[in-house]
């Protein structure tokens, strides 16, 4: 029979304090993705907290607008760009308001308050970029169904101005124009085969929503995975099919797009 070797304490000890430095590494390596991700996701917060929103409203005679916009805590260039923009939509609802002859209308519709609704997505933000997507929804009063308008913001903070196509791209106009609308028809056209999206290709030919032209891509937003491009109603499917958007990746864009200017937008 074997002899059983006795531990004396201090090999125990020995053995103790290793088992806790090599927990410490191990706790220390498993954790260091979350500390990175964790200070990436403040670091986010941080940045999109810089933009928050104020409430809109206001009521007249047969009439009422209300919803929310959003305003910078630091740069009053880019709040003065966006209160231009929301007062022109509220100028252009009220001459629609305008237009409307109570005197054609049933008695009991004659005194329906016509309204606008105005709302915001923030999709990116950056050190030096917002964008943002502006949808405003307007009811006059004798219309059938509620209209839909939407307006995109891709505003450089550093040159006070929003993006522009000519600023994005480094190629002549019909040349992005072709790109934009070869890939947004191949994508829609997948949408309608595999049920996300209610249209036809007749429809969309008939439409003209997807000829090469700046009118059938001026809503588009900067986002880190592409050209975000939406579409509204009536411009590629029926009213009932609703809005849609096509995200172009920026590998498919490479080629014309300006990479250091985008680079400096989005930093990647």
């Amino acid at each position: 029979m074997k002899e059983i070797k006795k531990i004396s304490i201090k090999e125990v000890v020995g053995w103790l304090v290793l088992g806790v430095f090599v927990i410490f590494v191990v706790y220390s390596f498993l954790n260091k993705n979350n500390i990175n991700s964790n200070f990436q996701n403040n670091s986010l917060k941080s940045s999109i907290s810089q933009i928050n929103f104020q409430p809109i409203y206001e009521i007249g005679e047969g009439y009422e607008i209300k919803g929310r916009m959003p305003f910078s805590n630091s740069n009053s260039n880019f709040n003065d760009y966006l209160n231009y923009l929301i007062q022109a939509r509220k100028d252009s609802f009220k001459k629609d308001l305008q237009m409307i002859d109570k005197s054609a209308l049933p008695l009991e519709m004659q005194n329906i308050t016509s309204t606008l609704l105005i709302d915001y997505s923030l999709l990116t933000t950056s050190s030096r970029m917002v964008s943002l997507l502006l949808n405003s929804e307007e009811y006059i009063l004798g219309m059938a169904h509620p209209a839909h308008s939407l307006y995109s913001v891709n505003y450089d903070l550093l040159k006070s101005k929003d993006v522009s196509f000519d600023d994005l791209f480094n190629v002549p106009e019909s040349d992005y124009l072709n790109v934009l609308a070869n890939y947004s028809k191949e994508n829609i056209q997948k949408q309608i085969q595999n049920g996300t999206y209610s249209s036809s290709l007749d429809y969309i030919n008939e439409s003209g929503g997807l000829l090469p032209e700046l009118v059938n891509f001026h809503v588009f937003n900067i986002t880190p995975s592409g050209l975000l491009i939406t579409f509204s109603e009536y411009q590629v499917g029926p009213y009932a099919s609703g809005i849609t958007n096509v995200n172009i990746p920026w590998d498919k864009l490479k080629t014309i797009v300006n990479l250091s200017y985008l680079h400096s937008l989005i930093g990647f």
